[in-house]
């Protein structure tokens, strides 16, 4: 019971460093201090060190003999990587989708999708947010591929610094309803080629980045 407990806050303490990392809050060069992260987490060294590790294994802290840890921050090459991931398996996950879920779920997704091209006209940012984790969460719920769904899962954080990368950009919820109905009528259709032409529309801006500017003419 007690390594459990261990490995839940260490979990928690993680996903938290991590988070404030994307996001922003921890700065890039910023140090941590093992002594301040105990305090605020009210927890031993041991539990920092392994978290601290953990956070050096995913890149997103340095390492510097004599000077401890600092924020690495976050590249664009890693946007770019968690963005290519997303969009191949959101490719299987949504195809799966097209090709199994019943009536009964399609109907719901549509419903899903209505709410959210309905909040995407009256530009209600946070949600349209809500109902995008609401539709995918939806299709994944489907998949029966535990690992992509849990893969999808572990990198929430970075997906969510996609989207306010994204969101900058002028256009966003035209593009964004324009994704969700091309996406949905693609899955009714199951037609392959509609979603991964949505999925990628979806956020072309970072995806243009790693294929390379017009390579949205593929679907044209």
């Amino acid at each position: 019971m007690k390594a459990d407990k261990r490995q839940e806050q260490v979990a928690y303490i993680f996903d938290d460093l991590k988070k404030k990392i994307i996001r922003g809050q921890l700065k890039q060069n910023e140090k941590l201090s093992e002594l301040v992260l105990c305090e605020i987490y009210s927890v031993s060294r041991l539990y920092i060190k392994e978290v601290l590790k953990m956070l050096d294994m995913e890149k997103l802290i340095n390492y510097v003999p004599r000077r401890g840890y600092h924020i690495a921050g976050i590249s664009m090459h890693l946007i770019k990587e968690m963005a290519a991931i997303r969009y191949a398996y959101d490719c299987i996950a949504c195809e799966y989708f097209a090709k199994y879920a019943s009536p009964d779920e399609l109907a719901k997704l549509e419903k899903i999708a209505d709410r959210m091209k309905f909040f995407g006209e009256h530009r209600r940012e946070d949600d349209v947010l809500d109902e995008a984790v609401s539709f995918y969460d939806h299709v994944y719920s489907v998949c029966p591929f535990e690992r992509i769904t849990d893969t999808l899962k572990g990198i929430s954080s970075y997906i969510d610094l996609i989207k306010k990368f994204d969101a900058d950009e002028e256009g966003y919820f035209e593009r964004g309803t324009y994704a969700i109905i091309t996406l949905t009528n693609g899955i009714k259709e199951k037609d392959s080629e509609k979603i991964r032409h949505a999925l990628y529309y979806r956020n072309h801006r970072v995806l243009d980045m790693i294929f390379g500017y017009g390579a949205e003419m593929i679907y044209k």
